[in-house]
């Protein structure tokens, strides 16, 4: 499968290309929502990502979608916060559970 995605005149080679344009052209970014990855458009074609395109009536549907980068900073940042708070109760149950005294850090004077 591997060399049909980079034989430049395969559909999967063709349509991963398409992708990758459009997205360069419009300064977006590539999320894949199987991998839950976001790509450059170079990073992208020199994946393993496979293109899966769905035919439903007029519209065409693939399983990526093209995001400006603030959006993909944005959205980055807002896992990032979500994944302090989560360890920060974690580490406050353990303190708590284990009464454990949070290590103060030194100052100097």
């Amino acid at each position: 499968m591997t060399a049909e995605r980079n034989n430049k005149e395969s559909e999967a080679y063709k349509d991963k290309r398409e992708i990758a344009i459009k997205a360069f052209n419009l300064g977006c970014v590539i999320f894949s929502h199987d991998t839950k990855k976001v790509y450059t458009p170079r990073e992208f074609m020199e994946s393993d990502e496979v293109v899966r395109v769905q035919k439903l009536g007029m519209q065409s549907y693939n399983n990526f979608t093209l995001h400006y980068a603030k959006y993909a900073i944005a959205k980055k940042l807002e896992e990032l916060r979500h994944a302090q708070e989560e360890f920060d109760k974690f580490m406050l149950k353990m303190l708590d559970a284990f009464q454990l005294n949070p290590q103060q850090t030194k100052t100097k004077k």
